[in-house]
């Protein structure tokens, strides 16, 4: 075997274990915070375990409002579980925020936090998990109330 095969061969594995390394250094503890020590961090979100910085990428997500729905919806037809799941959960809390939700608060009173369900239901009642068929007849209900929304909008 060749010098070049020898490095061909083993480059790709030695590049995963510097990368492997420099995120073991990145959790070394300096005295000072470091955002990466947070990137193994796995919580429950709704059920499923996810990694910390995942969920403020869907919390993010909700924020932007509106204009985050379109590219949202492209990602719900993903063949990715955990990509559907994420924008699942991005989208409804779009909804959700649209009808007066506040983390920590919650829906202003029950009859916004039924006009929410109504919308989600109405739309399909998107699952990430459910079979594509599904999933493809909620996203098209979900541009139909999209273009309705804008329309109305001044």
């Amino acid at each position: 075997m060749s010098e070049k095969d020898v490095i061909k061969d083993t480059k790709p594995r030695m590049d995963t274990v510097i990368e492997d390394f420099r995120r073991k250094l990145g959790t070394i503890r300096t005295g000072r915070a470091a955002v990466s020590l947070l990137d193994s961090v796995m919580v429950d979100y709704y059920g499923t375990m996810t990694p910390l910085n995942q969920l403020a990428s869907v919390h993010a997500l909700g924020e932007m409002g509106i204009e985050a729905i379109a590219p949202l919806l492209e990602l719900m037809s993903s063949g990715k579980r955990d990509t559907r799941m994420h924008a699942q959960r991005a989208l409804e809390m779009i909804v959700a925020r649209r009808f007066g939700f506040r983390p920590g608060r919650g829906f202003p009173d029950v009859n916004a936090e039924s006009a929410a369900r109504r919308v989600w239901v109405d739309n399909g009642g998107y699952e990430f998990s459910a079979n594509a068929g599904d999933r493809n007849a909620s996203i098209v209900l979900w541009r139909r109330w999209l273009a309705n929304v804008r329309s109305e909008r001044p």
